[in-house]
């Protein structure tokens, strides 16, 4: 190593702390031959560090140069235009041996600051890297100011064999592997920073002259010249409302203000399988689709992105959003605006259609939520459409790179917006959606909100998804995507204390528990969440119950009888919101529990498997989860396992003696998803009993849900949720268990009545009768 790279890497390691962004899933090569775009004595100085640091092979080993770089500065400007291979590259091609070479080239970009371009302009262009000797000046400025900002990005490598040993002449060999490496440099700087800005009046008068948007004008204007000038004025306007706004200057502020925010309130932020964007981003434009719980979803998740060294995406906010000085903040921060609405606004659905589009071509990341508003009951919502469907339909107009969606699960140990929440679930009006609950929160900024997960699921690929289901852009098509990334988000769910808590202390008599029989069913469920292959909480079982009470979900009770943790009323409805976000990860073991817990005699593995196959599809829809139960023995035997269940000499399954706390148990496991239970044979039974409309079900479950939960004192809000009665029906419609008629009335299939027999092993008698008598009712009420 020369004094000038001695003393480059010296001054570095006492200013900077560089970051890795690592875009290759494989493991890290022994043998690295490191590729730059540019000669850089302080690029190669910086990844020295970042090697040294984390245990890679460095440039520079044993006096021997281990990297290169493609371009070489000529001219009096030494402007670095040479776009030829290298020599040093040519020669490592064509050596001898080089079809069995252990190197492997390795692309390398180093950001320092990551301030993406926004078009041409003479200061943008002097301070440039492209030429060497501004390029340091503009280096030494960035080490300064934005020592904190630089990331070292590794790339998805190439083996020298591979370009070696192509069935090219040997002068073709190189130009060949350095016109791969630099579209992999250049895929790296795409998905670090994004694609060059560009300028937004540029921008907006694209999307205005678009075909589609001038066709909704003229069938607008209807040849009326003066008119389609004035209806050529409002799309200017409404693609400036909709536009994001990114600024550089803008997110730095933001970060330094949401790192002391999240300090603040949380304990610490997990985010989980992130590892993977980096190379998925290279060749991919990534669109996430979070779970949607509270309005610090996407402040989490754009703030842990650009912490990874990726881009920030253009996140989709609904225009109430768009406030004075917030909207501008936001905007600046990434946000686009959109109506709630506008399936009337021929002009600014194909505005806003365009715009998107235009984001897609250009490589930009892009954030939305497919629930469209935060779910107030925990579960996820059912996907809206309108976004999937644009999206569908870019996809198959073309795009430079196919869309990927990344499913985001995001969850809360506490709900900031818990208050305003539970003032929601217990039957105060919605209130519209604001950024201010944030804001009125931040009163609560001294109290302990836990921690948060945020967890990446497995990607859908959109080009493959529509090759495979040969889906158009229809409405449809887009119901079935949504539904299948709700279940991609569902399978990305972690189980935290809090979830775990409420799972073991909301159907306990009387909201109560003693504090050993809670953490015995507490370490039991972890032990069946374990066996499922569902990742939950390192705490132990009495520190999840101790963590609860910290942050003021549950109380404790000492006496000399013992140690008794329970719910006040207030909070036991709050803390559905809990178990509901996780409810599906038990909810097979919970069927399963349903289906045994009251029955005096053994069932037989294969009179099991029928049973769940005939329920589980309805109750799979509703937690979205995959409608296929697969092989029940294998989860029955995980409880058998556990203790909760007994295996019987003829490949059968019993429950425990009742007189156990293994059957206490096993009946507190068949409480998750008994309501769901019990929602649905509700409506299944008043179809069963009378001709009635969908209008006239849909009313009539709603009101007898209301009733039940009045007189059973159930817990939780969503019982008479309308919403899931009409995707209950919609499924019904689906598979064919019900028809509608030619006067509009629902007409039962004979899978209903299976449902409806089937529920005397699951529905305790009590509310079975409570439902026959609500029917009998509205039999009279509809009778002429």
């Amino acid at each position: 190593m020369n004094l000038r790279y001695r003393l480059t890497r010296w001054a570095l390691s006492k200013w900077v702390t560089p970051r890795v962004i690592d875009a290759d899933s494989a493991p890290a090569p022994d043998h690295p031959i490191y590729v730059f775009a540019n000669p850089s004595v302080t690029d190669a100085a910086m990844l020295d560090l970042v090697a040294q640091n984390s245990g890679r092979p460095r440039p520079v080993r044993d006096g021997e140069r281990r990297y290169l770089a493609l371009n070489r500065p000529t001219g009096f400007w030494r402007r670095l235009t040479m776009r030829s291979a290298p020599a040093e590259l040519e020669t490592l091609l064509t050596a001898d041996g080089a079809e069995t070479s252990q190197d492997t080239l390795v692309p390398v970009v180093v950001f320092w600051g990551r301030a993406p371009s926004r078009g041409w302009s003479f200061w943008r262009a002097f301070f440039s890297e492209t030429w060497s000797v501004t390029g340091r000046f503009k280096r030494l400025i960035n080490i300064v100011i934005n020592r904190g900002d630089i990331y070292v990005s590794l790339g998805t490598s190439l083996p020298v064999s591979e370009a070696a040993g192509d069935d090219l002449p040997a002068n073709r060999r190189g130009r060949r592997a350095a016109r791969l490496l630099r579209v992999r440099l250049r895929n790296q700087r795409l998905a670090a920073l994004g694609p060059d800005f560009s300028h937004r009046r540029t921008l907006v008068q694209q999307i205005v002259h678009a075909r589609a948007v001038q066709i909704a004008i003229a069938n607008q204007a209807k040849g009326d010249t003066r008119l389609q000038a004035k209806l050529t004025s409002k799309a200017q306007k409404q693609a400036r409302t909709i536009a994001s706004d990114l600024s550089y200057p803008t997110v730095r502020v933001l970060e330094s203000l949401l790192t002391r925010f999240w300090n603040r309130i949380y304990d610490g932020v997990d985010f989980n399988g992130a590892e993977r964007l980096a190379e998925l981003a290279q060749n991919h434009t990534l669109v996430y689709v979070p779970s949607h719980r509270s309005h610090l979803d996407y402040l989490l998740l754009s703030y842990l992105l650009f912490h990874r060294g990726l881009m920030i995406p253009h996140i989709a906010a609904g225009d109430n959003l768009n406030l004075p000085v917030v909207g501008s903040i936001l905007r600046r921060g990434g946000a686009f605006f959109m109506r709630r609405s506008f399936r009337d606004d021929e002009i600014y659905r194909a505005v806003f259609s365009e715009y998107l589009y235009q984001v897609y071509r250009r490589g930009h990341s892009v954030e939305f939520f497919p629930e469209g508003g935060r779910s107030r009951t925990g579960r996820l919502l059912r996907a809206r459409t309108g976004l999937l469907r644009m999206s569908i339909g870019h996809q198959l107009r073309g795009l430079p790179k196919p869309i990927a969606f990344v499913p985001v699960y995001v969850g809360y140990e506490k709900l900031v917006e818990a208050a305003s929440y539970l003032a929601e679930l217990r039957g105060e009006n919605k209130r519209g959606e604001s950024l201010g609950d944030v804001f009125r929160s931040f009163r609560l900024i001294r109290q302990d909100f836990g921690r948060v997960s945020v967890n990446i699921g497995e990607p859908l690929f959109l080009d493959r998804w529509v090759a495979e289901t040969k889906a158009p852009a229809s409405a449809s098509a887009a119901a079935r995507l949504g539904e299948e990334l709700m279940v991609r988000i569902n399978k990305a769910a972690d189980v935290n204390a809090t979830n775990l808590v409420a799972l073991a202390t909301l159907d306990t008599p009387r909201l109560a528990i003693e504090a050993d029989d809670l953490a015995g069913l507490i370490g039991c469920y972890q032990k069946l969440l374990e066996a499922l292959a569902w990742p939950t909480t390192e705490r132990s079982p009495q520190e999840c119950i101790n963590h609860s009470e910290a942050l003021q979900l549950v109380e404790r009770e000492t006496a000399s009888y013992g140690e008794v943790i329970s719910l006040d009323t207030n909070t036991a409805v709050l803390m559905t919101w809990y178990r509901n976000n996780v409810a599906h990860t038990l909810a097979l073991p919970s069927l399963i529990a349903c289906f045994i817990t009251n029955r005096r005699r053994p069932i037989s593995a294969a009179g099991l498997q029928s049973m769940v196959d005939t329920v589980f599809p309805y109750l799979a829809r509703e937690l979205s989860m995959p409608e296929t139960a697969g092989d029940v023995r294998t989860v029955a035997d995980v409880l058998v396992r556990q203790g909760l269940l007994e295996a019987t000499e003829q490949d059968g399954y019993a429950a425990p003696p009742a007189d156990t706390t293994e059957h206490h148990r096993l009946r507190l496991l068949a409480a998750i998803v008994l309501q769901n239970l019990e929602r649905l044979y509700l409506a299944a039974s008043l179809i069963t009993r009378a001709p009635l409309s969908r209008k006239e079900l849909l009313r009539a479950s709603q009101s007898a849900a209301q009733l039940l939960a009045r007189l059973y004192g159930l817990n939780a809000p969503e019982f008479s949720d309308r919403r899931l009665f009409d995707q209950f029906v919609d499924h019904m419609l689906e598979r064919g268990a019900i028809s509608e008629t030619a006067d509009g009335t629902l007409a039962p299939g004979e899978i209903v009545h299976s449902v409806t027999r089937l529920a005397r092993f699951i529905i305790p008698p009590p509310f079975q009768r409570a439902v026959q008598r609500v029917g009998t009712r509205q039999n009279e009420h509809s009778a002429p």
